[in-house]
């Protein structure tokens, strides 16, 4: 049986954003990387993102190279609607939804992202 972290980041970027999207509506939470100083920032040309995955593991397994001292920060989604959205679009920051080893990624909006969330 293979890993499926494996599967993760071999899938496209669209994939790797719609398992999390589906991740994220199952468990009600949103999974980062954190370290001493907080969560963890990626660029993505000109936008600063938060790199957001659907469970712990993928995104521990994320963590390696200059991210290997991160640690797994799980997000309950009310407070990431209520709290997070509104002060990431206030300080604008985006969002890097699953992103890939090579940290290719889909980036968005925390609005959008919100109401791709609630679109079921």
């Amino acid at each position: 049986m293979s890993d499926p972290k494996q599967s993760f980041y071999q899938q496209s970027s669209d994939v790797r954003y719609q398992l999390t999207l589906a991740a994220i509506r199952r468990t009600h939470t949103i999974w980062t990387l954190k370290d001493d100083q907080g969560c963890i920032m990626v660029s993505s040309d000109e936008e600063h993102c938060l790199p957001i995955w659907p469970d712990a593991d993928t995104a521990e397994a994320w963590a390696t190279e200059e991210h290997a001292h991160c640690e797994p920060l799980a997000i309950d989604l009310s407070a990431f609607l209520s709290r997070w959205v509104p002060g990431m679009t206030e300080d604008g920051y985006y969002l890097a939804v699953g992103p890939s080893l090579d940290a290719e990624s889909l980036v968005e909006s925390p609005s959008d992202l919100a109401e791709a969330i609630n679109r079921r």
